[in-house]
C-alpha cells in the first residue's frame, strides 16, 4: 500500500478565516463514479449531476460562502470556495488583512477530526460529502457505502496570480484527463506545489 508523504498541515491556521481555498476531493479508491470524458469534455452521469446540485446548494446553507470555478471529473472534483466578508474579494486583499504566519499555504489530504472539524471549511466539505453520499447511495440502493475517500486536499490561495493559475487549471482539467487519470496524486501534488515553489 502506498504511503502518503508527511502532512504539511498548517496547524495554527484558522480555516474559518475569509479567503479563497482550492479544494480537491477524490472518490473512494479513485473509482470513476461521476461520468466520463468524451472529446476532452466531461459528460456527467446521474451521480455527477447529484454532485453538481449538492455543490450549488452550499451557499444556501452557508451565507458567507461564495463558489468559484468548479469541475467534476470521473473520480474527483476540483473547486474554489470563498469565505467572504465585507472586503473586496481578492486574495491579495485577504492576505493583507488576514495575514497568516504561514506562506506556503498547502495542506496534504487529512481526515476531518479534532479542532479542524469545527472550522468552517471542514464543515462545508463534510456536509457536501455527507449529502452527496446519501443521495447517490439511495439511487444505487447501497446505504452506508463509501463514495468519497477519507479527507480532502486544500490549498490556501495566496494572491491573484495564484487564483488565476488555479482557475485555468480547473478549466483545463477535462482536456488533461488522458494524461493524468492514472496518476491523480501526482497531478494534485504538481498543481499545489508549483504555486509554492514559483
Amino acid at each position: 500500500m502506498k504511503t502518503r508523504k508527511n502532512s504539511l498541515r498548517l496547524n495554527n491556521y484558522n480555516y474559518s478565516w475569509a479567503g479563497a481555498y482550492f479544494i480537491t476531493i477524490c472518490s473512494y479508491k479513485k473509482e470513476s463514479l461521476f461520468g466520463k470524458i468524451s472529446d476532452h469534455s466531461m459528460q456527467l452521469n446521474n451521480f455527477g449531476n447529484i454532485l453538481q446540485g449538492c455543490w450549488n446548494q452550499i451557499p444556501w446553507k452557508y451565507k458567507n460562502i461564495k463558489l468559484g470555478n468548479f469541475v467534476i471529473m470521473p473520480n474527483h472534483i476540483h473547486g474554489i470556495i470563498w469565505i467572504v466578508g465585507a472586503i473586496h474579494e481578492s486574495p491579495d486583499i485577504y492576505r493583507t488583512i488576514h495575514e497568516s504566519p504561514y506562506k506556503n499555504g498547502v495542506i496534504r489530504e487529512l481526515p476531518l477530526r479534532g479542532e479542524r472539524r469545527k472550522m468552517l471549511l471542514s464543515k462545508i466539505i463534510g456536509r457536501f460529502k455527507m449529502n452527496s453520499s446519501k443521495l447517490i447511495n439511495n439511487i444505487r440502493n447501497s446505504a452506508g457505502s463509501h463514495i468519497w475517500q477519507r479527507g480532502y486536499y486544500d490549498h490556501i490561495i495566496r494572491n491573484d496570480e495564484d487564483l488565476n493559475n488555479i482557475k485555468q487549471y480547473i478549466q483545463n482539467n477535462p482536456q488533461n484527463w488522458d494524461k493524468d487519470k492514472n496518476n491523480l496524486d501526482a497531478e494534485i501534488d504538481a498543481v499545489l506545489f508549483s504555486h509554492i515553489l514559483s
